[in-house]
């Protein structure tokens, strides 16, 4: 029954030949080893490429791969028990010499004589207290500081330096029990090292610490016998009848249905390799080769539930792991070697079976490269595919992902059945991070031919700022598919602040929320928007859309989106009207106003007050932005009738006014002269043109409207600066039947001191004369004005001639008395001291005398000196002055009196030969302190000679003003 029990649960497994079974057979022949043959075995171990294998004799047989034995004597009677620590190869041996007490011995495996046997390193006695008493198991430390001995049913505890000390510390671990300790493990876990002991009906681990070892009962209830427990890498394995028991350290474990009493179980590799005696005497059938009985030998893959290996072998006693391979010792001295199949065949036995997922363990088991794994799932994911397995193979397929590409997968569930396989390989490609555009936006389309909103948001709903799908093709999906607001939620979160902007104004409509959301922007996203869509906002949300744009040219920050400031009065946003004038914030740039003009098409009433706004808190804005606001003012406001009908024409009128006085340097004058014109804004246009110093174009405009006072008044208030306004108006004024009065009124202006030598008067008969009506009476008492001056200046011209011309004659009759005749000196005191005079004097031809002392130069009068160097100096910078044309030009230019100009020039004697040259070379040749003091006299004559003659040309050139106009 217990058997049967077993086949049921072995039968679930599959069953595969993954090992090659041989004798091992001596070199060059087909029969078994002889040396093996003869061997008697009583325990033994395997590592470091060499079977250990301890006798009845007390000999050790130490077996290389090419199953050459050498062997030692390592005790006198027998070998019950040895370990090999394969961190040191080192070799633990317990056996009897010739005492009832068990020794203990230590060999270096690495020191091999060349019989064979190793360096004897220690030995020690056990406890006298368990003499007699075998040692049915044995654990070593992988550090070597403990061995653990089963003794009946206790544990005997040795530490120790054991390589350098033969000193060591026995101790009980396990007081003695009645249960038989069958098996020990040492095992480190969390720096601690532990001791599993398996007894005949329990399992516990022992902590093994400085003063006190804690024991922990695991299974109270299972035990095993010596062969029927092993140790793997994790974990130690108990077989009874009832199946397989895994433990740890800190707790039992698994439990594997693999019922049927054990003969011996060891690990090898990842499998549990199991002996299973011949059938029990409850009447199932033995199954036998000749005589002997037959074990059943089996390798189980625990992990992925199948059997690697299984045959009858006659009656095993050993079962050893060394090489890669397992070695079965049997009762008639046969040894078979079992070596694992590569994996390459496994697999492929795998796949002609359709065990894909055993293949995939297997695969990864043995560490393949992840693309080969990937390679064995897709074909297990085929295969369940072809079956009609949909669900299986997705699952099968998202192990792929990273690995295989996604169409492969994507093109086999496009059918719309599958839309929900599909749906969740997609899911799990997003999550993994290997989802791109196009994959969102299947998805996405999946969820919403699905109509699965709620896993829709569960996708889109994302808790941080990093999503595992392309943000943008979820938006464009969901705006698509009419789900506005997860597309306007996702466009939040992630800063899409186009997509935000483009759902709100072109699908939502919203435009007061659009323009509250730029306004949370940074500068450089908040300007681009507004230049895409502030033609829009402008149009649909004027008032708010101006106060975003008056912050953006002034001082924008981005703020937290807060409802739309109040208009002010007279409908002017709240930034027009000075509620901006404080910055919120703090200034990050600033927009150039000129870009946003075109915005305000069609709204020339928020265009104004956002030029205004500018205007008013920018220094620095442009002169387009005045020009348009001028504009503004000027133009025909929309739906008035008229011009002047609009009821604001007049306060905008006064605001270009103003614009134009006091703020001339910001506008082009000439561009807002030609809107004055446009728009017949006549006080802007007189304005300018006196900015603009266009005296005769002011003059004209008043011709053109035959305003005569404001041409009168214009000649008044320009007629200094442009004395030529009176000539024009006379011009204008005698070409009119009706401006008699006006003409007398001119003609009266003409007599003005400051006018009378820029308008000759026969210039304004010629003028007058042009128009036969003139009646004579208009310009008699004109005519009779000017006679009367220019007789008064002939007479004033004739007795400054007569004065002169005697000045000048008693000047040439002094320099020829001082040439020709002896010059008396009456001086009788000194013109410096004003002491009498007494002799050394000295005498100069000017009539001024000194004492010696008293003169400072000789050569000069102290007196005249100053006088003589004036002269000299004014007749250098003359001669000097005659050379230059730009002086003389530009005074004539500048002059009203442009004769009278050339006529002083003459009279300096500017043009003459250079005076002042002869005098130097004359003053030169002269000697002595007489020739000195004749040349500064002459000098000094010839200087009132000049002058007396500068002014009889000048009165000469005045003559010429007597003439009678008439003539």
């Amino acid at each position: 029954g217990v058997q049967r029990g077993r086949m049921a649960v072995v039968c679930q497994w599959h069953r595969f030949q993954f090992f090659d079974k041989e004798l091992v057979k001596e070199e060059g022949s087909q029969q078994p080893h002889p040396t093996l043959e003869k061997l008697q075995l009583r325990c033994g171990t395997s590592g470091k490429g060499l079977l250990i294998l301890g006798e009845d004799d007390g000999s050790i047989s130490l077996v290389d791969r090419a199953f050459k034995v050498q062997a030692f004597s390592a005790y006198e009677q027998s070998v019950d028990r040895m370990y090999l620590v394969r961190e040191r190869n080192v070799l633990v041996t317990v056996g009897f010499d010739d005492s009832d007490s068990p020794i203990m011995k230590m060999w270096n495996m690495d020191n091999l004589d060349l019989n064979g046997t190793p360096d004897l390193i220690n030995s020690w006695r056990v406890d006298a207290k368990m003499k007699g008493v075998p040692v049915h198991c044995m654990a070593v430390s992988p550090d070597m500081t403990h061995i653990a001995l089963g003794m009946n049913g206790a544990v005997i505890g040795v530490s120790g330096d054991f390589l350098r000390d033969r000193n060591v510390k026995f101790r009980i671990i396990r007081q003695p029990r009645d249960d038989l300790v069958t098996a020990l493990f040492f095992k480190f876990q969390n720096a601690v090292l532990s001791l599993f002991v398996v007894t005949q009906s329990s399992v516990s681990t022992f902590a093994i610490l400085p003063h006190k070892d804690v024991e922990k009962v695991l299974d109270s209830c299972i035990g095993g016998e010596s062969e029927c427990v092993a140790q793997t890498e994790d974990e130690v394995v108990v077989g009874t009848a009832s199946g397989m028991f895994h433990y740890d350290v800190d707790a039992k474990g698994a439990w594997d249905a693999l019922e049927g009493e054990k003969k011996m179980i060891c690990s090898f590799r990842g499998y549990l390799v199991t002996v299973y005696p011949p059938a029990s005497r409850d009447g199932a059938p033995d199954v036998r080769q000749g005589h002997a009985k037959m074990d059943q030998f089996f390798i189980y893959d625990i992990k992925n539930k199948f059997i690697a290996y299984h045959e009858p072998i006659p009656s095993i006693t050993h079962v050893f792991s060394e090489w890669g391979t397992l070695l079965v010792f049997t009762e008639e001295h046969k040894v078979f070697q079992l070596e694992e199949k590569d994996i390459q065949t496994k697999l492929e036995t795998l796949f002609k079976k359709s065990l894909y997922y055993v293949a995939i363990n297997i695969a990864t088991s043995h560490q393949y490269d992840q693309a080969s794994i990937t390679d064995i799932i897709t074909k297990y994911g085929d295969h369940l595919y072809i079956k009609g397995d949909y669900d299986g193979a997705i699952q099968q397929y998202v192990k792929t992902i990273g690995f295989l590409e996604p169409s492969y997968v994507i093109r086999k569930f496009l059918d719309a059945q599958r839309i929900r396989n599909l749906t969740d390989y997609l899911k799990q490609l997003h999550q993994k991070g290997k989802a791109n555009a196009d994959h969102t936006t299947l998805l996405l389309n999946c969820y919403t031919k699905l109509k699965d909103e709620k896993s829709l948001s569960d996708f889109l709903m994302v808790d941080s700022n990093e999503a595992n799908f392309d943000v943008e093709t979820a938006i464009k999906v969901c705006r698509q598919a009419g789900y506005y607001d997860k597309a306007l939620s996702l466009s939040k979160q992630f800063q899409q602040h186009d997509w935000y902007l483009k759902i709100q104004i072109e699908d939502q409509k919203n435009f007061k929320e659009a323009v509250n959301y730029i306004q949370t922007l940074p500068f450089a996203e908040a300007e681009n928007n507004v230049k895409k869509y502030g033609k829009t906002l402008m149009t649909e949300q004027p008032d708010i859309t101006t106060e975003l744009l008056t912050r953006m040219c002034t001082n924008y920050a981005a703020a937290p989106v807060a409802p739309a400031a109040p208009s002010a009065p007279g409908g002017a946003p709240a930034a027009a009207a000075g509620i901006l004038d404080e910055p919120q914030g703090p200034s990050v740039e600033k927009a150039n106003p000129e870009e946003y003009i075109h915005l305000f098409v069609e709204q020339p009433f928020y265009l104004t007050q956002f030029l205004e706004y500018i205007t008013t808190h920018c220094l620095n804005a442009s002169q387009l932005l005045y020009d348009t606001l001028l504009e503004l003012y000027l133009q025909d406001p929309a739906g008035a009738a008229s011009y002047h009908s609009d009821p604001g024409s007049e306060e905008r009128l006064k605001k270009a006014e103003d614009l134009l006085k006091f703020s001339w340097h910001s506008y082009n004058p000439d561009h807002a002269l030609v809107l004055c014109k446009t728009h017949c804004f006549t006080k802007g246009v007189l304005l300018l043109l006196e900015k603009l110093n266009l005296y005769h174009d002011i003059l004209q405009h008043h011709m053109e409207n035959k305003d005569y006072l404001q041409i009168l008044d214009a000649c008044e208030k320009y007629g200094e600066k442009e004395p030529n306004l009176w000539m024009q108006a006379l011009s204008y004024f005698s070409c009119r039947d009706d401006c008699q009065d006006y003409i007398t009124t001119v003609l009266s202006k003409l007599d003005n001191s400051t006018l009378d030598n820029l308008i000759p008067p026969t210039q304004v008969i010629e003028i007058l004369a042009q128009r036969p009506a003139t009646k004579l009476s208009v310009v008699r008492d004109y005519i009779a004005r000017r006679l009367q001056q220019e007789n008064a200046l002939i007479q004033e011209d004739a007795a400054d001639i007569k004065k002169l011309r005697k000045s000048a004659e008693e000047m040439r009759a002094e320099l020829e008395e001082l040439r020709k005749g002896p010059v008396k000196f009456q001086q009788s005191k000194c013109s410096a001291c004003s002491r009498t005079l007494d002799l050394p004097a000295i005498h100069f031809l000017c009539k001024h005398s000194f004492h010696q002392s008293c003169a400072e130069n000789e050569d000069e009068c102290p007196v005249c000196a100053d006088d003589n160097r004036e002269t000299l100096e004014r007749l250098r910078s003359r001669a000097e002055n005659a050379t230059l044309n730009d002086p003389f030009f530009h005074q004539i230019e500048k002059t009203s009196d442009g004769f009278g100009a050339i006529a002083e020039y003459f009279g300096h004697g500017i043009f003459q030969p250079n005076l002042f040259m002869q005098h130097e070379d004359s003053a030169a040749g002269a000697g002595g302190v007489a020739a000195a003091s004749a040349a500064a006299a002459q000098a000094s004559a010839r200087a009132r000679v000049v002058s007396a003659a500068s002014q009889g040309v000048a009165a000469a050139s005045a003559a010429p003003r007597s003439t009678n106009p008439f003539v």
